[in-house]
C-alpha cells in the first residue's frame, strides 16, 4: 500500500546545500508521480528550494499562523499579501523567504496574525474547511462493515499474530504451565494410589471435579492479553482492517495449541 502521506522535519539542517536541492527535487517527483501530500519544516531554504513548494504555513511567535495559503507563480501570491503589509516589494532576484522573514522582523508579529486573518485567503481557506467538516457530518458514522480481505486471509493474519504474541510473551505461557504442572502435583499426592472399589470411584470422581476446577486459573490467564491488546482492538475493527468475529475466532484458535501442551502436562 502506498503512503499518502510524507513528513520530513529540518531538512537543510540535516543536509548541505546542494545535497538538499537534490533531496527535494527527488522528493517534488515523488510527490508529482505518486500523488501524496508532503510535509516539510524548513528553516532558511534557498529560493530554487522555496519555490518547490505548492502551500506555506508561516508560525509566528507563539505558534499563531501569520499565512497559510498557496505560495503562487513565483510565490507572487506570498510576496503580494507581505507587501501589502510592509509596503516594501523584494526585488526580481530576492529569495521570497528572506523576504518574508525580514517583514516579520521589521514589525510586528501580532500585526502580521491580524493581518492574516483578514485577508481573503484566511476566509477562502476558513470556508473550505467549514465546506470539509459539514460534508463530514452529513455523512453516516459507524463502523466499517466491509473488510478488504477475504475471510480466510484474515483470520490467517490474525491467528499468526496472536500465536507471536502469546510466544514471545513467556511469563504468561510459564504462568499457565506452572499452575498446571502444580496442580497435577498436588492432585497426584491427594489422590495417589486410588483402591478399585466404591470408595476409590468417589475420590476419582472427586479428583475429576478438583481437577475441572483447578484448571480455571490458567484459563483467567488468558484474560490478561485480552485486556491489553483492547485498544488495538478498537482502533483496527473502527478502522475495517479486520472483523471482532475474525479476532475472536484468530485468538481462540491461537490459545489452543498453549491449552493443549497444558492438557499434557496435566
Amino acid at each position: 500500500m502506498s503512503p499518502n502521506l510524507f513528513t520530513l522535519h529540518t531538512l537543510p539542517h540535516s543536509l548541505g546545500v546542494n545535497d538538499a536541492a537534490l533531496v527535494m527535487g527527488a522528493l517534488r517527483r515523488s510527490t508529482d508521480a505518486m500523488k501524496l501530500i508532503t510535509l516539510v519544516t524548513i528553516h532558511q531554504p534557498s529560493k530554487k528550494m522555496f519555490e518547490s513548494f505548492d502551500d506555506l504555513l508561516l508560525l509566528a511567535k507563539g505558534g499563531r499562523v501569520a499565512y497559510c495559503g498557496e505560495l503562487g507563480p513565483k510565490s507572487q501570491t506570498l510576496i503580494s499579501h507581505f507587501t501589502s503589509l510592509s509596503g516594501k516589494s523584494p526585488s526580481a532576484s530576492a529569495n521570497p523567504a528572506d523576504f518574508v522573514l525580514s517583514v516579520l522582523d521589521g514589525g510586528s508579529p501580532d500585526e502580521a496574525v491580524a493581518k492574516f486573518k483578514e485577508s481573503d485567503i484566511c476566509k477562502q481557506l476558513n470556508s473550505a474547511i467549514d465546506a470539509d467538516v459539514k460534508e463530514a457530518n452529513s455523512q453516516p458514522r459507524g463502523i466499517a462493515a466491509k473488510h478488504s480481505l477475504h475471510f480466510f486471509t484474515e483470520f490467517g493474519l490474525l491467528f499468526r499474530r496472536q500465536f507471536l504474541v502469546q510466544w514471545r510473551n513467556p511469563s504468561y505461557s510459564f504462568l499457565r504451565f506452572f499452575v498446571s504442572a502444580g496442580a497435577t502435583f498436588i492432585l497426584g499426592l491427594l489422590f495417589f494410589d486410588i483402591k478399585n472399589n466404591v470408595q476409590g470411584a468417589v475420590f476419582a470422581i472427586a479428583a475429576i471435579f478438583f481437577m475441572t476446577f483447578v484448571l480455571v486459573i490458567p484459563m483467567q490467564a488468558a484474560v490478561i492479553p485480552l485486556i491489553e491488546d483492547r485498544a488495538v482492538l478498537y482502533r483496527e475493527a473502527v478502522s475495517g482492517t479486520y472483523s471482532r468475529f475474525t479476532y475472536g475466532l484468530g485468538q481462540l484458535f491461537a490459545d489452543i495449541p498453549f491449552h493443549a501442551l497444558n492438557t499434557i502436562i496435566m
